[in-house]
């Protein structure tokens, strides 16, 4: 053994290791690259503290905001033919629609969701910009 191995030994005992941190700890702020903690951030309703920029949030998230104490039921969407034009591109648009399906986990690009705003029974709609760009 080489005196570098043994030196290197001998300082991995003596200097800690780093702790990881969770990926999910910091967000950087698309508006002003500023490093914000991901738990500001959600107390802020997803707005930056420092530049008032809106970062994107899913539909399930904005009827947690809009509805009282974060309660709602979502609303099933009608059935409605998957691609009555037969649209045709560089991908078939059925083929562009069940990948959509599958990176969000929702049918649709629109969800509607009933419950309570201000004491009121309201129904509310919310696009989801991750599904076709809300398409």
């Amino acid at each position: 053994m080489s005196w570098l191995s043994r030196v290197r030994n001998a300082l991995s005992l003596v200097v800690p290791t780093a702790k990881e941190t969770p990926d999910n700890l910091w967000h950087k702020c698309k508006g002003c690259g500023q490093l914000v903690f991901t738990k500001e951030l959600a107390d802020h309703l997803h707005v930056c503290p420092h530049c008032d920029h809106h970062e994107r949030i899913g539909p399930k998230q904005r009827f947690g905001q809009i509805f009282d104490d974060g309660r709602y039921t979502l609303l099933l969407p009608p059935r409605v033919a998957e691609d009555p034009l037969k649209f045709r591109d560089t991908k078939r648009y059925a083929e562009r629609i069940k990948a959509a399906r599958a990176a969000t986990g929702e049918s649709d690009a629109l969800l509607n969701a009933r419950g309570m705003i201000g004491g009121r029974k309201a129904v509310v709609g919310v696009q989801d910009f991750a599904f076709m760009g809300g398409s």
